[in-house]
């Protein structure tokens, strides 16, 4: 994110120099860009988040007794002919 973005404001760059883009897809660059340094929360950790949620997608109700080699022999059995 950059210092100057505003998402709530009709034109959602601050600086009074930057032009609003006419298509905003095609808008990639900017010159007047400066990172803001609050974007990145590091003290939010997602990948225990992220971890459970992948379990519970995959769980077959088999609970702690699946192995890694089950899971890849369940895989190998979806492609075998």
């Amino acid at each position: 994110m950059c210092v100057n973005f505003r998402p709530n404001a009709h034109i959602q760059c601050d600086d009074e120099r930057a032009d609003p883009p006419n298509i905003k897809e095609n808008a990639n660059f900017c010159e007047f860009f400066k990172p803001a340094s609050a974007a990145y929360d590091g003290a939010s950790d997602t990948s225990s988040s992220a971890r459970s949620k992948l379990d519970a997608l995959f769980d077959d109700g088999a609970g702690d007794s699946g192995t890694e080699t089950d899971a890849k022999t369940k895989l190998d059995d979806l492609f075998d002919d």
